[in-house]
This record gives C-alpha cells, structure tokens and sequence, in this order.
C-alpha cells in the first residue's frame, strides 16, 4: 500500500507542476499576443 500511495502522490506532484506550467504558458501567450 506504502508503495502504491507514495507513486500516486509522486504522479499528483508531477502533474501539478505540469498543470502550472501550461498555465503560465498560457499567461505568457495572452500578454505578449
């Protein structure tokens, strides 16, 4: 169980920082556009 909930913990960090770099792609599109 330790393991399983490490990886998803692991796999919810990694898609909370990708989750905030498209946003701030995004931010960057809408200024400099």
């Amino acid at each position: 169980m330790t393991i399983v909930r490490s990886y998803s913990q692991g796999s919810v960090l990694a898609w909370r920082i990708f989750f905030c770099k498209f946003k701030f792609q995004i931010i960057a599109f809408d200024v400099f556009q």
